[in-house]
């Protein structure tokens, strides 16, 4: 069995773990090497978030990186951001449609949803609101006091 070993730089010596010099070598471990993932390209995270729906926690899981790569990617990538609003508008549609099939079963739950949301201007509403047209118009005016003391 053979350990790899690495060196690193530091100011101005090379070490191969932190505190041992290069001549002696001294295998790393492997909380210590330094790997970076390879770069993600704009279209695999266009697929993770169609495959999530717009979901940027769920797509950063797939991708194996943090929700903050998939911010900065959307960020980075206005396509990106076209996307997720895509794979939004999808979830939101599909959400519609299932409510017009509850809505089509007798879902009494479904039914008063569609009332209190859409149906606001035929009466449908637990709020009730007035329109009051005001014979004349109304001023208020405010009086500002400076009550600080005077600088000297």
């Amino acid at each position: 069995m053979t350990a790899k070993l690495t060196a690193k730089r530091f100011g101005d010596r090379f070490e191969t773990a932190p505190g041992v010099p290069c001549g002696k070598l001294v295998p790393m471990a492997l909380s210590q090497v330094v790997t970076r993932r390879p770069r993600l390209s704009a279209q695999a995270v266009a697929q993770a978030l169609r495959l999530h729906r717009g979901n940027i926690s769920a797509a950063a899981q797939t991708l194996g990186v943090s929700r903050m790569t998939v911010h900065r990617y959307l960020q980075r990538y206005p396509t990106l951001r076209l996307v997720r609003e895509e794979a939004l508008g999808e979830l939101l549609d599909l959400a519609e449609a299932k409510l017009v099939e509850l809505v089509k079963a007798g879902d009494l739950r479904a039914i008063t949803f569609v009332l209190r949301t859409l149906g606001r201007d035929r009466g449908y509403s637990e709020r009730m609101e007035h329109q009051v047209e005001a014979i004349a118009p109304l001023v208020v005016t405010f009086e500002v006091v400076d009550d600080r003391p005077a600088a000297s």
